[in-house]
């Protein structure tokens, strides 16, 4: 039976295969990336954003030039507020993404908050039953990236690769 699957489904899979199979014949020197650069937050909060001030802007439009010799109690003033509100929204998720501390790898060090820091300075590295990627350093959380982010599984493989004590909690989720 020749049946369809999900493409979250077929993602996920690869993903999987990816963080397994990963800079498995690869030196650690040669290895590079950047972990937690790309996130939908953006382009989805801007989306929104934009059918907010397109739906309030028509409206305030209308108010303005089509109605303007009726007497009409509405102002417009909550069509403003609605395109402020989705303005600023859009700007604090974009900052957010930019603010955001990203890993940058090269080798057997690694980059995060204008800091290098060694593998060996890693105490583990934690994948929560949620599937967030968490960098524990001198007891702290130093970072934490969604698995489904971008090169998140590189993350892991690379973590594995430098001999780095990782926490496996995701159990059936990420399971074939």
């Amino acid at each position: 039976m020749n049946r369809q699957q999900n493409p979250a489904v077929i993602s996920r899979q690869a993903k999987l295969e990816r963080e397994e199979n990963a800079f498995r014949d690869t030196k650690l020197e040669d290895i590079e990336f950047v972990a937690g650069v790309r996130r939908m937050i953006v382009p989805a909060v801007c989306s929104l954003s934009g059918i907010v001030v397109m739906f309030c802007g028509k409206n305030l439009l209308e108010h303005l030039f089509v109605h303007k010799e009726r007497d009409h109690s509405a102002d417009g003033t909550v069509e403003r507020v609605l395109i402020v509100i989705a303005l600023v929204a859009c700007i604090a998720a974009l900052l957010w993404q930019l603010l955001r501390p990203k890993i940058g790898v090269s080798g057997r060090e690694f980059y995060c908050r204008k800091v290098w820091h060694d593998a060996r300075e890693i105490e583990e590295l934690h994948i929560t039953r949620s599937g967030r990627v968490q960098i524990i350093l001198q007891q702290k959380k130093l970072c934490s990236y969604a698995w489904d982010e971008e090169n998140a599984e590189l993350l892991i493989a690379w973590a594995r690769k430098c001999g780095v004590q990782i926490r496996d909690d995701r159990g059936g989720w990420a399971q074939r």
